[in-house]
């Protein structure tokens, strides 16, 4: 026999081999469970460095932890019309409020949280504002351009382990809002520069209350990577020493 009569003989032969073989499926490839959810409204202007600082932590960290950012803003630069624009503000926290409980009704189990920074406190609150009682699981304020003033009794009751609030007198921010206003008034005291003042005398209010947990910056050795401002409270270190602890219930 010729060569080339071995070579397809060859040729024939492992090809018959291979079709008598079935392939093997590969391992298919699953995303790990979300265990939880974390709403994130930014500030003024369309900003998104909270959210996506958040995000980028929960992935390298590979957490059970999916990060939504709430695009509630008028758009890019509107700073102003978004921060004194309350009905808005309200709006946008009503369906925030409808997405909150879409995912609550698929995931009765998951854990919810919420982040407001700046002006975007106010969308988060409002949307709390709206929901049943124990909603959400937990509900972070960072540097809130809201007045201190605010009634928060509607969100506590919304929120089962309470609220962290994050605030600082060195924010310069918050310093000028309590002359030039925000949606809840001027001449008012901003909540993140000197915290909220609680609303109601009665017991049952204070008993509620206990639910606000007050965190005031006292320097950097505190909040690693917060050097008090406005805008510090972006820093990934802040986030991932003091916030994302929070969000996972550790």
């Amino acid at each position: 026999m010729s060569p080339w009569c071995w070579v397809g003989a060859a040729s024939l032969l492992a090809g018959c081999a291979a079709t008598g073989q079935r392939a093997q499926p590969l391992p298919q490839q699953t995303a790990p469970p979300t265990a939880g959810i974390v709403f994130v409204a930014d500030g003024s202007g369309d900003l998104h460095q909270v959210a996506d600082a958040l995000a980028g932590l929960a992935q390298e960290s590979r957490l059970p932890l999916r990060v939504e950012r709430v695009r509630w803003s008028h758009g890019s630069g509107a700073v102003f019309l978004d921060l004194y624009d309350g009905e808005h503000q309200r709006t946008q926290g009503q369906t925030l409020a409808q997405q909150i409980l879409t995912y609550r009704q698929s995931n009765p189990h998951g854990r919810i949280c919420l982040v407001g920074y700046s002006s975007g406190a106010a969308v988060v609150l409002a949307a709390a504002e709206s929901l049943p009682a124990g909603t959400v699981d937990r509900m972070v304020l960072l540097a809130p351009a809201v007045a201190a003033r605010r009634d928060l009794r509607p969100a506590l009751l919304c929120c089962r382990e309470g609220i962290d609030n994050y605030c600082s007198e060195r924010d310069a921010v918050c310093l000028a809002l309590t002359a030039t206003g925000t949606a809840d008034g001027v001449g008012l005291a901003i909540a993140g520069r000197t915290g909220f003042v609680p609303a109601g005398d009665t017991g049952q209010d204070r008993v509620l209350y206990q639910r606000l947990r007050q965190h005031t910056w006292a320097g950097p050795a505190q909040w690693s990577g917060h050097d008090g401002g406005h805008f510090a409270c972006s820093h990934r270190d802040f986030l991932s020493q003091q916030i994302m602890p929070i969000l996972t219930g550790r």
